[in-house]
């Protein structure tokens, strides 16, 4: 049994890990149910590290890629990604994956764990006789997963690169900031939940470090870790499929509803036999299956229609308590006739050796939007300046600073409990109180670093302090000051975090004494 990078904080976290293809996979942290909501109304992040990586670089390596893969690669700008099939010569699916452009030559698949000797077998055997270069990169990455309607504002407090400006499958060669160091990594805007998401792909032997540092700086946000059980059920939920469920060795991209990844208007492998099914017809389709009531669908159950057998489930369960609706949903392959969601036909699916009645829906499930812009918008903690006392500031036009509290200040503070922010139009002078904070740890009176006069103030913060402790870096800041020329003396981005790992050191803090 393989073990991802991560597998340390697994097994020392999650309630159960279970061997699942060959991987020591996490089930559940604090409860499926409780995950599936955190994904779906807040954010929360996942181990993809299973998942296996090939890197394809060289002069040819975007004909390359366009001529095995079913998707346009060879139009894929750098920065983007694209979801596409790698099919054999019948026509039939091998693996489904992702496709990065990361630099004008080189490119980034992303494959299925099951899948990735075969995967890559075929890859050489194709890249024979081509200016390529094939690495297998899938010991050497781990991948981790963040999704949510909040992981914007999770990745941009660590991240150096403009989450908000990276679109719905991009991707950026960029930085994050852990406590104790800046970590390379590639981010990527996908994800297989349906909400807002995106994955780190880092080195190996640095994933341990990003994974705790995500759940310490997205704790304020309600961060969780979820594992097997809320991926499927959320991921079923959106109708993504999963391979060795919904699709096998067997299976076509339009038979699994995926024909929008097909470009039939170019050559590649598999696309005369594509061509020929397309004429023919497709005996079976995959469809979203629904019951009503508690009972789940689950994989292998069959499915009938009048009376007889006509297709099987490929995915489930997804019930009730998950959905927070009277239904329960699946996946399964049925004959192309009973395919069209709504029809009359007489469908059941054999639960537990009985009949229910079931029907046809449209997927997704639910009204997904993982292009959804984010809530709130937050700035880079790389692009700030700082002070020694926590704050940190921004110029947004020649003279006037943003001013707020930092993420490691917060923490150095606790959450707040109260917070008192000078009027607008009040003159300040360097050195002077500029905003009273009350938390955990005391009350503290943070200092103005810069004279002038207070022009905007965040009102919501002070009817809700709590929120600049899940915002440090809400644009903005929490409030605005025009300065009378004189340029503050700051601290980069580097050297306050010189301050802080300083600051933090057992032999400095084991000295001070405690305040509460």
């Amino acid at each position: 049994m393989r073990q991802t990078p991560l597998f340390t904080r697994h097994i020392t976290s999650a309630l159960k890990v279970i061997n699942l293809k060959g991987v020591a996979r996490a089930v559940e942290y604090v409860g499926h149910r409780a995950e599936h909501k955190a994904i779906r109304e807040g954010v929360s992040i996942c181990d993809a590290s299973h998942l296996g990586e090939v890197e394809i670089e060289g002069s040819d390596a975007l004909n390359f890629a366009d001529h095995i893969l079913t998707n346009d690669i060879a139009k894929l700008p750098v920065g983007k990604a694209a979801y596409t099939m790698m099919c054999r010569e019948n026509g039939h699916i091998i693996d489904d994956l992702i496709c990065y452009r990361v630099a004008e030559q080189r490119l980034l698949l992303v494959i299925n764990v099951p899948m990735i000797r075969e995967d890559l077998a075929w890859i050489h055997t194709h890249a024979a006789g081509r200016n390529v270069t094939v690495r297998n990169l899938s010991t050497d990455l781990a991948i981790i997963a963040v999704q949510g309607p909040l992981a914007m504002e999770s990745m941009q407090r660590m991240s150096k690169a403009d989450v908000y400006a990276i679109d719905y499958f991009g991707c950026v060669e960029t930085e994050i900031a852990t406590d104790d160091m800046v970590v390379p990594c590639l981010l990527t805007r996908t994800g297989y939940t349906g909400e807002i998401g995106y994955e780190i792909i880092v080195d190996r032997d640095l994933a341990t470090r990003v994974w705790d540092a995500l759940l310490i700086y997205g704790r304020p946000l309600g961060m969780i870790p979820h594992g097997v059980a809320a991926r499927e059920s959320t991921r079923t939920e959106a109708g993504y499929l999963l391979n060795g469920n919904d699709m096998d060795g067997k299976t076509y991209p339009e038979e699994a509803g995926v024909k929008w990844t097909v470009r039939m208007d170019k050559p590649f492998v598999g696309r005369d036999a594509i061509a020929a099914m397309n004429e023919k017809g497709y005996p079976r389709k995959l469809v979203g299956i629904a019951i009503d009531g508690s009972r789940t669908v689950r994989y292998g159950a069959p499915i009938f229609a009048d009376g007889a057998r006509v297709g099987t489930i490929t995915s489930g369960p997804v019930g009730p308590a998950l959905l927070g609706r009277p239904v329960s949903i699946g996946m399964g392959f049925v004959e192309t006739i009973f395919a069209i969601p709504g029809s009359n036909a007489d469908i059941e699916v054999e639960v537990n050796g009985q009949r229910l009645k079931a029907r046809v829906v449209k997927m997704p499930f639910s009204n997904l939007n993982p292009r959804a812009p984010a809530k709130t918008k937050t700035l880079s903690p790389f692009d700030l300046l700082y002070t020694r006392d926590h704050l940190w500031l921004k110029e947004i036009t020649p003279g006037n600073w943003m001013v707020g509290i930092t993420d490691p200040g917060q923490r150095e503070f606790g959450e707040l409990i109260d917070l008192a922010l000078p009027d607008v139009g009040v003159p300040i002078a360097s050195g002077d109180g500029l905003l009273r904070l009350d938390a955990y740890r005391g009350a503290a009176t943070l200092l103005s670093p810069v004279s002038g006069r207070i022009v905007a103030r965040n009102e919501q913060a002070l009817s809700d302090p709590f929120r600049v402790n899940q915002y440090p870096y809400i644009a903005g800041g929490l409030l605005t000051i025009e300065s009378d020329g004189a340029d503050p003396d700051l601290l980069t981005f580097a050297d306050y975090r010189a301050e802080i790992r300083e600051l933090w050191r057992y032999e400095t803090w084991s000295q001070t004494k405690r305040t509460t």
